[in-house]
């Protein structure tokens, strides 16, 4: 009887914890840098998957630039296919429509522009 009373207010703490401080918020890390034609990891947190995810340009981050579909998980290696000298961020949209958006980064110039455009 004791260990279901301890396990009882237990599970009356945790509940009560979780109702003061939520679920963490859905968030969108930047990546370090951005260079042409080559991946980069992109990772988030707050939602469970899977998630759309797209590119925005910074100057319009209303508009999404290229949109990277449904993933999976809480990464997403994507190959930069934007011309550098862009700046551009990520955004994620949880279930409940909640959208997350990363700081923006200026795409550094890569050894090769093979890709752009893809």
């Amino acid at each position: 009887m004791k260990t279901f009373t301890l396990l009882t207010q237990l599970a009356a703490s945790v509940s009560v914890i979780m109702a003061q401080f939520g679920p963490a918020p859905l968030t969108v890390d930047t990546p370090a840098s951005l260079t042409e034609c080559e991946p980069v990891l992109v990772q988030w947190s707050g939602a469970d998957a899977p998630l759309p995810f797209s590119v925005f340009n910074a100057g319009t981050p209303t508009e999404i630039t290229e949109e990277l579909g449904e993933v999976d998980g809480t990464t997403f290696t994507w190959t930069v296919n934007i011309a550098a000298g862009e700046a551009v961020g990520f955004e994620v949209v949880d279930a409940a429509g909640s959208i997350a958006q990363s700081a923006t980064s200026v795409i550094q110039p890569g050894d090769s522009v093979a890709c752009l455009g893809d």
